[in-house]
């Protein structure tokens, strides 16, 4: 009896086992993932990286969400997202796995009514006298506008405030001001010469895509399987 109960229940442990190895399979070739992410981390990273993805898993849906890094965030500690994309400098907290996976440049953009910025080299304390477009407290690259100037003893008063970096450019180009902006948002407006770039005395720091995910919720096998895919080309 023992032995035949052995064999059944061997024989059932197999089962379980295909039968879950299935149910992967399944939800990787036809899950879904929520994705939360923001403007400039889809434009870095994210839009590639769904495009390369697909390749391999034509079947999975996605659904995307663009709002700020803090906005992400809480998304994602709420369960309403499985991933999170996001750009430094972000406030993870505890809960919470991160990967950096890649810097990039921002730069100082004008206008061509500011033809004196065209030429020559120009200090952070210089452009301090021109009209800025900015974007909201609430978004992180003007954390990262205000750190830079508060280094130089600087406090800017923005003549333009927006919740996107995607349309800092288009003001700019308007001559509301210049602008401090990710270089991957306003290649197309470089091209065309609405805009240009101010060559600064020092470079401005770089900041980062990271990815996140919530230890309080589990993964499901296609958002398991983006996330490590996505994370293995942080490598």
């Amino acid at each position: 009896g023992k032995r035949l109960y052995d064999s059944v229940n061997a024989a059932f442990q197999l089962l379980e086992k295909a039968k879950g190895e299935y149910t992967e399979i399944a939800s990787i070739e036809k899950g879904s993932i929520a994705l939360g992410s923001t403007i400039t981390a889809l434009d870095e990273f994210l839009l590639d990286f769904i495009e390369s993805f697909r390749l391999e898993h034509p079947g999975i849906k996605f659904k995307i969400c663009t709002q700020s890094s803090d906005l992400t965030i809480a998304k994602l500690r709420q369960g309403l997202i499985d991933i999170a994309f996001v750009t430094t400098p972000f406030h993870e907290g505890e809960g919470l796995s991160s990967v950096i996976l890649k810097d990039f440049d921002n730069i100082v953009i004008a206008g061509n009514g500011y033809p004196e910025l065209k030429a020559g080299v120009h200090s952070i304390s210089e452009l301090a006298k021109y009209p800025f477009v900015y974007l909201s407290s609430a978004m992180q690259l003007r954390e990262y506008t205000d750190v830079i100037f508060s280094r130089h003893g600087i406090q800017i008063s923005p003549l333009v405030e927006l919740d996107s970096a995607s349309t800092i450019a288009p003001m700019v180009a308007k001559n509301l001001g210049i602008g401090i902006v990710p270089k991957s948002l306003v290649r197309s407006a470089l091209a065309k010469g609405s805009v240009f770039q101010v060559t600064l005395d020092e470079p401005l720091p770089r900041r980062s895509v990271a990815m996140l995910r919530s230890l309080a919720f589990p993964a499901s096998y296609a958002a398991k399987r983006f996330f490590d895919k996505a994370k293995e080309k942080s490598k």
